[in-house]
């Protein structure tokens, strides 16, 4: 697992514009932490894992990967913020975008209690094909103390995996299969 360091803060500058909008019209926010990281080159199927800590109020993290594979892959994902007693992030969702910033999929974001009721936050991202390209992850939130008065910083973990996409003849060959047990079925049925 890698801890991810921050490659930019592109972004900040208009975090600072809208926060600033947001003052001018009276309305209190806080800009967000918007970090840019490097996941690597997709070329082949593997994992990714990493952990990002440090987080204090709002963020708002890009992670950038390739896929360099002639053949698409299989993404899917997991995110969570693991439980805390000390620090929430009730409020984390995370988007699957195309190197031009359009969503291929939000992911399926769940709020899961402890039975003393202390909260986890979960992604999900469900198996989506990607041809080669340039991809981001967007995971941003906000991270709340449990003591007001006094700032402790949240972190969440996160794993991605990339698989090849079966090819025609593994689909042929479960149909096949499929078909088989059916015809084996029925014809046990009328010999009884």
């Amino acid at each position: 697992m890698r801890t991810l360091m921050a490659c930019t803060g592109s972004r900040r500058v208009r975090s600072w514009v809208v926060g600033a909008a947001f003052a001018a019209l009276g309305v209190a926010a806080a800009p967000a932490q918007a970090s840019t990281f490097w996941l690597g080159d997709v070329s082949s199927p593997k994992t990714l894992s990493w952990s990002r800590s440090g987080l204090l109020g709002p963020f708002d993290d890009h992670l950038l990967f390739t896929v360099t594979s002639s053949q698409p892959l299989v993404f899917s994902g997991f995110v969570s913020t693991g439980i805390s007693r000390r620090s929430f992030i009730l409020d984390m969702e995370g988007d699957l975008l195309q190197s031009d910033g359009s969503v291929l999929e939000a992911g399926d974001a769940q709020t899961v209690f402890t039975p003393e009721g202390w909260p986890s936050r979960d992604i999900s991202f469900a198996s989506f094909s990607l041809a080669s390209g340039s991809y981001v992850l967007r995971i941003h939130g906000t991270e709340t103390s449990a003591f007001p008065d006094v700032p402790i910083t949240g972190q969440y973990t996160g794993t991605v995996s990339f698989a090849p996409v079966p090819e025609v003849q593994t689909w042929a060959m479960l149909l096949v299969g499929l078909a088989a047990v059916g015809w084996l079925r029925a014809w046990r049925g009328k010999t009884r």
